[in-house]
């Protein structure tokens, strides 16, 4: 699988969509009906989770567009336990009809194919200087 092609199977699984690098159209914008502020914590993971079901075209393109700081008051540290797993809980119930264990997600072929993909082409961006696409 090239790396510019969007997997749906993972985005089902984990959010690894950086909210800060989305673009879209208004027109899926106003077919799911925008953000749900009933969210606190993964308003963005719902609202993409909404675009791929409505039958929006997701694209991964191979640049980067943006980056985010980690720290202590950075709402996914600060509220991940609190907030958080709740709402990721209650998206994977909606989308699988169930909760999805921590150790069914560590152990998710699916999720370790595409956090190995991920990490070869950190790789090589980051150690050989070469764009993966």
């Amino acid at each position: 699988m090239d790396c510019g092609q969007h997997n749906e199977e993972v985005l089902r699984l984990n959010d690894f969509i950086p909210q800060e690098t989305m673009f879209w159209k208004r027109r899926i914008w106003d077919k799911v009906g925008g953000i749900d502020t009933s969210f606190n914590f993964a308003m963005d993971w719902d609202l993409v989770l909404r675009f791929q079901a409505a039958g929006a075209k997701l694209v991964r393109v191979p640049y980067f567009l943006a980056c985010f700081r980690i720290h202590s008051e950075q709402k996914t540290t600060a509220q991940m336990h609190s907030i958080g797993q709740a709402e990721i809980d209650l998206l994977h119930e909606r989308t699988f009809g169930r909760k999805i264990s921590p150790a069914e997600l560590e152990n998710s072929p699916v999720l370790l194919r595409y956090l190995r993909k991920s990490a070869f082409i950190e790789f090589c961006w980051r150690r050989l200087g070469l764009r993966y696409r």
